[in-house]
């Protein structure tokens, strides 16, 4: 009776594929195949009906980051309730037959996750709504690293850190996110740090109310962004930030999309209200799908695009390849388009042997987007303890607490601003290239490049040394960079004396402005 059933029930897919609305990943569908008529399987369903891209990235005027993210979580919940009416019903068919249950529905993208027989699966994959159903995958935090913490804090001088904070910016009025294995929050150098309220930690393995790691690694991650302070615990980059975090991987390091899926969503809307001004300022990925090198994979494209249209910059690492990164050894969701990967160097600069490379094969495009401390880094460990580690995912935060830096000495920066600067600010080989991506993070000098026209060599004064880079690019065009071009076209001075810093070149007179910026003659 039992083989007479499976047998029905392959003849139902069979014959139902031919009238399929919906695309059923292959994976899943040979899966199917191969399932009894009462098993039931986790899947991920996407509705047709998405927001336009262009609308997510257009704003009404003067409209405030806050402001774009309460319209835009609004906007996401009512495409996504208006849109399930319309399949509700066979929903409620396949729950009351047996077929379907467990549904959680998204609003971050447009669908719904739930468990379901294979002849359930293939009747609402006929639906006209939904548009693709894939397996809700899993994922397993990689293995510890074992490293040596060099001495002292080489990787935060590498990134420019000190540079700003002696400017009086470490990251105050930012927030950073961590999805991560959780942040023990009994940690000295990080209690301090947490937003703290029941919008600032999201478990959704266990629902605690606050935050804990019986790991390490989001710990670790955590104290890279935040940790310490500026003066006797040098350890993370923004320590005047403040941190929450998702714990995405349970406490034995394992994960699925859909919580992943549930981590961005809360990243969205923490509190559940969109009108609250509780989104961070960037979120931080260290970790990446298993089987994706040199693949492009589009799970988390939707919630990728979603967190910039909020104006929340998206840190991925890069990935490591154990037995030697190549070319083509990019991972997702960091190749992503919108992500911003990071890659590893040691303290000399040189990008780490195991450091993936591009370029992304989701459009050709850099990858990584940048390069940053990654071996032998100093952060915090479990038990109030410290230690060295090593890998991509102790680069990003590298990344992640720089631009808290940022955004803490110039509040209104903008995403695409912060992505502009930070590109053109770097330091290392000429790029941008698909090992170092358009080179090593310095956030001193990219704060240069936004605030310090006359500035060109990037350490934070205009004097004499500016006036010979300046003079030797006059000469010599080929040694323009763009923070040159940025902070040496100062001429002619707007009627406020300040430079407009919108000229296309360089010449003898902004040579000439900067030697009277460096002699005191002007002031700007």
């Amino acid at each position: 009776m039992r083989i007479q059933a499976m047998c029905c029930s392959l003849i139902f897919i069979c014959t139902a594929a031919s009238a399929l609305s919906a695309t059923i990943d292959p994976t899943l569908a040979a899966r199917l195949v191969k399932m009894n008529p009462d098993d039931h399987i986790k899947v991920i369903i996407r509705l047709k009906q998405e927001p336009d891209r262009v609308s997510l990235k257009t704003a009404p005027a003067r409209e405030g980051r806050h402001e774009r993210t309460a319209r835009l979580v609004l906007s996401l919940k009512e495409i996504a309730e208006r849109s399930r009416i319309s399949v509700t019903h066979a929903l409620s068919r396949e729950i009351h037959s047996g077929h379907v249950n467990g549904i959680t529905p998204f609003w971050i993208f447009n669908g719904f996750v739930l468990t379901a027989t294979a002849e359930g699966i293939s009747r609402l994959a006929q639906l006209p709504e939904i548009a693709e159903i894939s397996p809700d995958r899993t994922l397993k935090m990689g293995k510890r690293v074992n490293a040596t913490a060099a001495p002292g804090s080489w990787n935060l001088t590498l990134v420019g850190a000190p540079e700003l904070w002696a400017r009086g910016y470490s990251g105050q009025g930012t927030v950073v996110a961590s999805l991560d294995t959780g942040v023990d929050l009994n940690h000295p150098a990080l209690a301090s740090k947490w937003r703290g309220g029941t919008n600032s930690w999201f478990d959704p393995h266990r629902g605690t109310a606050a935050p804990y790691d019986i790991d390490g690694h989001g710990t670790a991650v955590t104290g890279i962004m935040v940790a310490g302070n500026t003066t006797d615990n040098l350890v993370g980059v923004a320590p005047g930030a403040q941190w929450i975090a998702a714990k995405i991987f349970d406490d034995n390091g394992n994960s699925n999309a859909s919580t992943i899926h549930r981590a961005f969503q809360w990243i969205l809307d923490p509190d559940g209200d969109p009108a609250t001004h509780d989104t961070p300022d960037v979120v931080n990925n260290s970790w990446d799908l298993d089987a994706t090198t040199g693949i492009y994979d589009s799970e988390f494209q939707a919630d990728i695009d979603r967190l910039r249209a909020a104006g929340i910059a998206v840190v991925f690492s890069a990935g490591n390849q154990q037995q030697g990164a190549s070319a083509n050894s990019s991972t997702s969701p960091g190749n992503n388009p919108g992500a911003l990967p990071v890659g590893a160097v040691d303290n000399t600069g040189a990008i780490a042997y195991f450091s993936s490379r591009g370029p992304s094969p989701a459009n050709g495009s850099i990858y990584p987007v940048l390069a940053a401390p990654g071996i032998n880094v100093h952060s915090t460990d479990l038990y109030g303890s410290y230690a060295g580690f090593t890998g991509t995912s102790f680069s990003a935060p590298h990344l992640s607490g720089s631009i808290a830096l940022l955004k803490s000495a110039l509040p209104g920066l903008t995403l695409q601003q912060i992505e502009e600067t930070l590109k053109n600010s770097v330091v290392g080989p000429t790029g941008p290239d698909n090992t170092y991506g358009y080179g090593r993070l310095d956030a001193a000098k990219a704060y240069a490049y936004l605030a310090t026209p006359g500035d060109v060599n990037g350490d934070g004064v205009v004097n004499m040394a500016d006036v010979l880079v300046l003079l030797n690019a006059v000469v010599d065009g080929e040694q323009i960079s763009p923070l040159i071009l940025r902070n040496g076209a100062v001429s002619p001075l707007g009627a406020d004396g300040r430079p407009n810093r919108s000229g296309v070149t360089i010449g003898a007179g902004d040579a000439l402005l900067v030697l009277q910026k460096a002699l005191g003659i002007v002031t700007w």
